[in-house]
């Protein structure tokens, strides 16, 4: 073992002239970090930065592309860092910006991609409604990404002049979402609707061991119960003034005390007590995890509740 890391740190001098190397020590350097818990402030505030300067507002015909495929969401849970540099992420409108349709945000959750929201974006109205996709390295701090979103949708708000928006999000994406709207409405309540499927309200016990995970992923932490994260967005205010319709699948897997959970998330944190009290209405659908995106009958209940006719 010894002799090898010895023969790689030759390779290091050997080669440290060469540009090729040279993107290949930063790519692995970027790799390894996540596969570590870090207490180095320094190079968290490197990533923060590269994080900001990466995440960039796009205009898109589609939802195709390598940038927002399943491969690269993927990429995003497991090596945020290499994501952030190799892909970026950022804010993805769906063709050019329309000032008179009203902007619905659609936010993933961990390990997802936009691509996943295409059955509901197809049906939705378009001459109403402008569609905004959020791409994210979910395996990075929630926090960062929270600040980081606000800081673009408050660009386009200020641009557009935006009064009224609709949040879309899944599973963890509804933490991130919540926590946005928290941002986004201290000051005027330009976020009106909130829609939510299969959202961990009260986080994933899986989540509390870490150790069996082949790298570190820093939002794991925040998705565990009671994190500081989760217990930042209880408060019931946050909601104020905004219709929250929370969905939630029960098709899961079969245990001792039956099919509880969605395949990947308890009811009983999809149900939080914290998130029914501020819900709107919920919906319960016999889907899994996945399966809640693409259901005839949830799309079908989310265009009743953006044509109002609930």
């Amino acid at each position: 073992m010894k002799k090898n890391i010895l023969i790689f740190l030759l390779l290091i001098v050997t080669f440290s002239g060469c540009s090729k190397f040279q993107d290949l020590k930063k790519d692995l350097s970027m790799s390894l970090y996540s596969q570590k818990q870090s207490k180095n402030q320094s190079k968290d505030k490197k990533i923060l930065t590269r994080y900001q300067k990466n995440f960039n507002l796009h205009s898109i015909d589609n939802l195709t592309g390598e940038k927002l495929s399943k491969e690269k969401g993927q990429l995003g849970l497991w090596l945020p860092y290499k994501f952030i540099n190799e892909v970026g992420g950022g804010i993805y409108i769906l063709n050019e910006y329309d000032q008179n349709k009203t902007p619905i945000v659609f936010i993933h959750g961990a390990g997802g991609n936009a691509v996943e929201w295409n059955d509901i974006m197809k049906s939705i109205d378009k001459e109403k409604f402008q569609p905004i996709f959020i791409s994210y390295p979910s395996g990075i701090k929630l926090d960062y990404t929270v600040n980081i979103i606000t800081q673009k949708m408050n660009t386009i708000i200020n641009k557009y002049d935006v009064k009224n928006m609709i949040i879309i999000a899944h599973s963890m994406g509804g933490l991130v979402a919540k926590s946005v709207i928290k941002n986004l409405n201290q000051n005027q309540y330009v976020v009106n609707k909130f829609i939510t499927l299969s959202t961990p309200w009260q986080g994933h016990m899986s989540a509390s061991n870490t150790k069996d995970l082949p790298y570190y992923i820093p939002s794991w932490l925040d998705m565990q119960p009671n994190s500081s994260f989760i217990n930042s967005i209880k408060d019931r205010s946050i909601l104020k003034n905004v219709e929250h319709y929370l969905m939630f699948g029960f098709q899961g897997k079969l245990t001792l005390y039956g099919r509880d959970n969605d395949g990947t998330i308890s009811l009983e944190s999809q149900l939080s007590k914290y998130a029914q009290n501020s819900a709107t209405k919920m919906f319960g659908f016999n889907e899994t995890h996945t399966s809640i995106l693409s259901s005839e009958k949830v799309i079908e209940k989310i265009n009743i509740i953006l044509k109002d006719k609930l």
